[in-house]
């Protein structure tokens, strides 16, 4: 019996094995590699045919194996060697004579793993001629060696087209290639690998942006075989991703540039400023009252009249400008280029275009709308210290100072309005200090009944006491405090210790009237907040009388009539304040919860002298009286105005003739001094005489 060496037989990988076969007493030998790839024991083989362990459907080409050995040195074949439990194991057979005669040597190959290999190689090839992402293999010089039918129909190469003929740098555009060349060659060289954007060029001409990842691949010898890429197309990603930097940069109703994106552009444009010596400027623009449109013909309608709007800015301005909306009814301009000398000019010109264009009637399903524009102008000169975003707070402020006017108007932001507009901050400070430290007062001013004499009631009015002793009043603050929510918390203050005093002011028949600024009226919870101080003062709402400005009423009609029926309710009496000076008439008010009409001094100023003043205050008191309405005239100083206003049918007064505001001590003296008289006046030394 013939034996392999042992050197020999361990000379063979594990996926090889040899036997050694007998042509007279069967396998005489077997390796362990073998027995391994069979799964067999010695046992299981020695002595056996090779026949018995060979799978019958292989047998004709056994037979045929077995007859070339005279032909063929070497001849070889695959089939199937039943294995342990009677698996049926591929294998690749090679037969040669052994050297001792009489048999032969068989080499055994195990075949699963090149089979498992071929299946899965052709399952992959399968997939990535399915996949949507580009797969590419390119040989050291960049020729093309492979491409994916994805590829292929990207890049316009045809299907059956030889695609080692072609070039991979040459779909590719130029940065992609500039960047190859520069800095991915010799990061993939470094790293073996490299990711990021490109963009490819099919042959069309069309661009593609991909996200890339490639593979450098080595050989045995270390050297590098080919390189190999996967990119997924990104067109449809850079569409949505554009598609939501858009959106996040631009107003939605009109398209135009947001307050953020605008804030970039601005910001760009002060980088250029200073290295071309050129000025920028900035416009802000505010619709007057277009909440009043917005109330009146809803808000579908406003926003069609705001695209409008949009459109004629845009229309009106220089090439290049940049037009934004930054929310609501106000948008801006910036403009660039302007000349060192002459930049106000430049600007104020467009400015003028813009709200000519704004002021023409606009057409909406109610017929022509007509709106003022408000603007603020503020420049920034090259190397300015002036961030962009002060310069844009700048035309806001003058935008501001121009509605303050009565709008309409165009502001140029200058260091005037600047100290004005710091002398507003020292305010609006001190007053957070003023209501903390309760440096603010409240002092009264009588209302006169003409006919009598007699105090009937006092207007609470505020003064603030400084640290320093000065007394200011309404004037130097109030303002100030009506742009911010400090007047809710002052006008709570005044409401709390007025109606303290009314409290103590029981036993006579003063009702106390208090002064009521917009903003309070629309407080959320101006209602609730009347009615605890009513309650925690316990006094009695007949006695309290609201004032609230004719203007006020106008701007806020619908949200204002709620809150006044609600107070109304509780027994509050409502007045007009200043009456006159507004845009209503009576009978546009008459639907309102009305007291108390209070005339404003500058119809009582004129009403001497004046025939037309006179008339008008007739008019006035004949409305009144239709409508069941008491008149108080403001501002009285003179007997003659006293007297005058009694015979036109005013019911009481309230003025300088009689006294200014004075605290409630002074109040209470007063009541003891006057008497049931007609019109009481004054000496010359001011003194008050009863006639």
């Amino acid at each position: 019996m013939s034996r392999m060496p042992k050197s020999f037989r361990n000379s063979f990988k594990s996926h090889l094995g040899l036997f050694v076969l007998d042509y007279d007493t069967g396998i005489t030998d077997v390796s362990a590699d073998l027995l391994k790839i069979l799964g067999l024991n010695r046992s299981d083989i020695l002595g056996f045919s090779w026949g018995d362990n060979i799978h019958p459907g292989d047998a004709d080409r056994v037979k045929e194996l077995f007859a070339q050995r005279h032909e063929i040195s070497t001849p070889s074949t695959s089939l199937r060697l039943r294995g342990a439990d009677g698996e049926w194991i591929p294998v690749h057979i090679q037969l040669s004579e052994n050297s001792n005669g009489g048999g032969l040597i068989g080499i055994v190959e195990d075949l699963r793993d090149q089979n498992n290999a071929a299946m899965w190689r052709d399952r992959f090839e399968r997939i990535i001629a399915l996949t949507s992402d580009f797969v590419g293999v390119t040989d050291t010089a960049g020729g093309f060696v492979y491409l994916n039918i994805a590829a292929r129909d990207a890049l316009g190469i045809g299907a059956h087209e030889d695609v080692g003929k072609t070039q991979s740098m040459d779909f590719f555009d130029e940065a992609s290639q500039e960047r190859m060349y520069s800095s991915i060659a010799a990061e993939m060289l470094a790293n073996g690998h490299w990711s990021g954007d490109l963009t490819l060029k099919s042959r069309d001409g069309k661009l593609i942006p991909v996200s890339q990842a490639s593979a450098v691949h080595y050989n045995e010898q270390g050297e590098i075989a080919y390189y190999a890429s996967i990119s997924r197309d990104m067109t449809e990603k850079k569409v949505l991703e554009e598609s939501l930097l858009h959106a996040a940069m631009h107003d939605v109703l009109t398209g135009l540039p947001n307050r953020q994106l605008f804030a970039e552009v601005l910001a760009s444009a002060a980088a250029r400023s200073d290295r071309s010596g050129r000025s920028i400027g900035v416009v802000f623009f505010d619709l007057d009252r277009f909440k009043v449109v917005n109330d009146s013909l809803g808000h579908a309608a406003g926003d069609k009249l705001l695209i409008e709007i949009g459109k004629r800015i845009s229309s009106a301005v220089r090439p290049g400008d940049t037009v934004a909306r930054i929310g609501g009814d106000e948008f801006t301009v910036l403009l660039e280029d302007l000349p060192a000398l002459g930049a106000f000019e430049v600007v104020a010109a467009v400015t003028s275009r813009v709200t000519e264009m704004l002021n023409l009637p606009l057409l909406s399903a109610a017929g022509e709308v007509f709106l003022e524009t408000s603007a603020g102008i503020a420049i920034r000169g090259a190397n300015s210290h002036m961030t962009p975003e002060a310069l844009v707070r700048d035309a806001d402020l003058a935008m501001y100072n121009a509605k303050y006017r009565g709008g309409g108007a165009v502001v140029h932001f200058d260091e005037e309005l600047r100290e004005r507009v710091h002398r507003k901050y020292l305010v609006e400070t001190g007053l957070h200090r003023a209501l903390a430290d309760d440096e603010l007062v409240v002092m009264y001013q009588p209302m006169i009944e003409l006919s009598s004499g007699q105090i009937t009631g006092v207007e609470a009015l505020v003064r603030w006491r400084t640290p320093d002793g000065k007394l200011l009043y309404p004037s130097d603050f109030l303002a100030v405090a009506e742009e911010s929510d400090l007047i809710i918390g002052i006008g709570k203050m005044v409401l709390d210790k007025t109606l303290a005093q009314a409290k103590r002011w029981e036993e006579t028949p003063l009702f106390v009237s208090v002064n009521v600024a917009e903003r309070e009226l629309l407080f959320p919870g101006f209602v609730r907040l009347v009615a605890e101080s009513l309650a925690r003062h316990n006094v009695d709402p007949t006695r309290l009388l609201l004032e609230i400005s004719e203007r006020a009423l106008i701007d806020e009609f619908d949200a204002q009539s709620d809150v006044l029926h609600s107070l109304r309710s509780m027994g509050v009496r409502v007045a007009i304040d200043d009456f006159g000076t507004g845009y209503s008439s009576l009978a546009h008010l008459r639907g309102l919860p009305i007291d108390v009409v209070k005339l404003d001094m500058a119809f009582v100023k004129g009403i001497v002298n004046s025939r037309e003043d006179r008339s008008v205050v007739a008019a006035v008191m004949m409305l009144t009286r239709a409508l069941g309405l008491e008149v108080v005239a403001e501002g009285v100083e003179t007997t003659e105005q006293a007297w005058i206003l009694a015979e036109l049918g005013s019911r009481s007064a309230q003025g300088f003739l009689y006294t200014k505001a004075v605290s409630a001590e002074e109040i209470s003296d007063l009541l003891t001094q006057f008497n049931p008289v007609a019109f009481p006046t004054r000496t010359a030394n001011g003194a008050l005489f009863v006639g």
